[in-house]
């Protein structure tokens, strides 16, 4: 908030706690609740007092002893769907909510209509879930857009997801399908994890490696360039590795030289 409008939101907080200061601090307010509510005082009773209530110009505005954080946590949640920030403690409230939701999800017995309660579906149910591996799917996926050359966003295309779940509800019941993002990092994942080994292969390579590089630019005018090696393995078979699709700022001789080394000495 602009400082105008902060001294208008703090001028409102107090029209409705007549007789409060701001508090002193002499306690601990290190919870994150504190970022989501105003720490006021009086005759040496701590309180919280909601900033979403002020923001909003409730006629009631939610406050709650600095003892009682926990029903402010519930607050946040009940009345604006402030959730607890990724590490911190989730209040009972968003914690039943999401309880609920998760009682809601599809799974394979409700999809495929099985009964769960008479032996033979409920140990159809069973194999159909024990054969599903949710990081062998993703990885698969992954190798399907890298040796395909689709794009990262191919993952999110609405009518392969629909193949994927007309093949096994899984997909979607475990939400094991990528988003681009999920892929792109995948792919990275991959690379510096192999990248000792293609350190070895090219170093016991018999003969001489020879590299080249060719430019290419997106629509949006993302300039980068491929970097190939081409070298004789161990079995003298000849062979083609990418190396590295570095970003060309400057189309000038001397800036992609300078991206090419950079690749080159990654590798050792």
């Amino acid at each position: 908030t602009q400082p105008g409008q902060q001294q208008h939101l703090e001028d409102r907080l107090f029209r409705h706690f007549r007789g409060w200061t701001w508090s002193e601090r002499s306690r601990d307010t290190s919870s994150w609740l504190w970022d989501f509510g105003y720490d006021i005082q009086r005759h040496g009773l701590r309180k919280w007092a909601c900033k979403d209530c002020i923001l909003v110009n409730r006629p009631t505005i939610a406050s709650f002893t600095s003892s009682g954080l926990q029903n402010a946590a519930n607050h946040l949640w009940r009345e604006h769907k402030t959730p607890a920030p990724e590490g911190e403690k989730k209040s009972t409230a968003q914690l039943k909510s999401e309880g609920a939701l998760k009682s809601n999800q599809p799974t394979i017995a409700s999809v495929l209509k099985l009964d769960v309660n008479k032996p033979t579906e409920q140990n159809i149910a069973n194999n159909i879930i024990s054969r599903f591996d949710k990081q062998y799917f993703q990885r698969m996926l992954v190798e399907l857009i890298v040796s395909s050359n689709q794009s990262l966003s191919f993952a999110e295309n609405p009518i392969l997801q629909e193949i994927f779940d007309y093949l096994n509800p899984s997909v979607s019941i475990q939400r094991a399908n990528l988003t681009a993002r999920a892929v792109r990092y995948k792919i990275i994942q991959e690379y510096d994890r192999h990248r000792q080994k293609v350190i070895e292969v090219l170093r016991n390579s018999p003969g001489a490696l020879h590299i080249s590089f060719d430019g290419w630019t997106s629509r949006n005018k993302l300039a980068l360039y491929g970097i190939a090696c081409f070298f004789r393995d161990e079995k003298n078979r000849p062979c083609k590795i990418m190396i590295g699709v570095p970003e060309a700022h400057r189309h000038f001789g001397s800036t992609i030289g300078g991206e090419v080394l950079d690749v080159l000495h990654t590798l050792g």
